[in-house]
């Protein structure tokens, strides 16, 4: 797959429509993109990653979930998306059209049993009707497809998955922070990203579909009492991983907790070193106090 072009109208700094290309002029498939500071290097990603996955863009990034969170929803964070200017002009009532899109050209894209030179991912939020619309076209057409498997669930089965699209869009700050991986949530997060990478994902599945299969055969031949024996081990089956997940959610909170303490005692015990013998004893018990 490769983004041959970009269009953005009227997100954040981008007012207006612009297009980029993304054309391979020297043959190579890196793009990178270089800026100053404020001039929208970080919109042109969101923008991307806003066009492929939507309110599902908290499920690439954690800061995505934060703004979502900060702004209180999804709803609210999308009026943050649009042109400062657009927004305004609307609340004045001043006639023009309030909305703003992203639309990604694709080419090099495998679709099974579709032959395919271009796909066309176009999402749009229209202010006044506070509505967001999703459009795929592929060679230029709707394609019955997309609606049989569902828009979101197309771009994730066959354009990008979301567990790997963080290593396809990303900043430079991303690439310190992939390095760092320290805790289990996100060695877990990128063992993910290289089983999709690798096919090793595309291979347990199949091997689960045997799996399966293999014991749907089995019960259609066992007798009335190995059935019934099978069907509650499986109910058991389904509590203990039930179990698993709230526990793996509860581990994960916790880790998230440990590392936020371990990041302000290290603060505590830096500013201890800097002051030296200027905190009193007082003050030590409340630092090692607040610490704990």
């Amino acid at each position: 797959m490769r983004i041959a072009q970009l269009t953005i109208q009227n997100f954040r700094i981008y007012k207006g429509e612009h297009t980029l290309s993304f054309l391979p002029y020297t043959g190579k498939n890196i793009s990178i993109i270089a800026g100053k500071n404020g001039y929208g290097k970080t919109t042109l990603l969101t923008a991307l990653i806003w066009a492929f996955y939507g309110k599902l863009m908290a499920q690439v990034e954690d800061n995505y979930r934060r703004d979502i969170k900060s702004y209180g929803g999804y709803d609210r964070f999308l009026l943050s998306l649009i042109n400062r200017d657009v927004r305004k002009a609307f609340e004045e009532g001043k006639p023009q059209k309030a909305q703003f899109s992203v639309a990604v050209e694709l080419t090099d894209v495998l679709l099974p049993s579709i032959p395919c030179k271009k796909v066309t991912v176009k999402r749009t939020f229209d202010l006044a009707a506070n509505k967001e619309t999703l459009n795929i076209l592929i060679d230029g057409i709707e394609n019955e497809l997309t609606k049989d498997v569902g828009y979101d669930a197309f771009i994730n089965d066959f354009i990008l998955p979301r567990e790997i699209a963080k290593f396809f869009f990303f900043d430079a700050e991303k690439i310190v922070s992939l390095a760092e991986a320290r805790s289990k949530e996100e060695l877990r997060s990128l063992s993910n990203a290289y089983a999709e990478v690798l096919g090793i994902k595309k291979y347990n599945e199949l091997k689960k579909n045997l799996e399966a299969l293999l014991t749907k055969l089995r019960r259609n031949g066992a007798t009335g009492a190995d059935k019934d024996k099978l069907l509650l081990l499986e109910q058991k089956e389904q509590e203990l991983l039930r179990l698993i997940d709230l526990n793996t959610e509860k581990q994960a909170e916790i880790e998230r907790e440990v590392h936020i303490k371990k990041k302000i005692s290290d603060e505590l015990q830096e500013k201890l070193i800097r002051e030296g013998n200027a905190i009193t004893v007082e003050e030590l018990k409340e630092h090692k106090k607040y610490a704990a």
